[in-house]
């Protein structure tokens, strides 16, 4: 004779926190004392039941490289829980979205719009701690026309203490 052939077990495991309050409040009791609780401490009333607010949320993080199909580094992402802390999170892709770290990306975003880049040899690395100018006439700008952003080459001739001249 089969019985519970026809049965399938299924097995669902939820992770839920239930956040509770006392109905009453407990008595202020002298030093030393434990309480005993009553019946009336032991009631609680339910203040929130978070596994339906967490099933719906998603991850917000910043991206800290660029992810194909999902942003540029620094751009606001909303992922899967799953994704986010498997894939992002665990290989460094990308970081929470805390307020600190919003703020750190936007600093970032505007110091990358005011960077200026120079080159220049080792030895004449302290010219601008010195305050160094140079007078027009001692630079000698390119042949082609500078009419747009790029990088140009240009002589700077410059005459030092000891009668060193570097062009």
């Amino acid at each position: 004779m089969k019985l519970f052939t026809s049965i399938k077990f299924i097995c669902l495991f939820l992770q839920t926190t239930y956040v509770l309050k006392r109905s009453h409040p407990l008595r202020l009791l002298k030093e030393g004392h434990e309480h005993r609780l009553k019946k009336m401490n032991k009631v609680y009333e339910l203040v929130e039941e978070t596994s339906s607010r967490d099933a719906k949320r998603k991850l917000e993080l910043i991206l800290t490289e660029d992810v194909p199909k999902m942003g540029k580094r620094g751009d606001v992402v909303h992922v899967r829980k799953q994704i986010g802390r498997n894939k992002l999170l665990a290989t460094g892709l990308a970081v929470y979205a805390s307020p600190e770290n919003r703020q750190m990306f936007q600093d970032r975003k505007i110091s990358k719009k005011c960077e200026l880049y120079v080159t220049c040899y080792k030895r004449f690395a302290c010219f601008p701690q010195l305050l160094v100018a140079a007078p027009p006439h001692t630079i000698t700008l390119p042949e082609e026309p500078v009419d747009r952003i790029g990088s140009y080459t240009f002589t700077v001739t410059v005459s030092l203490n000891s009668g060193y001249v570097h062009s």
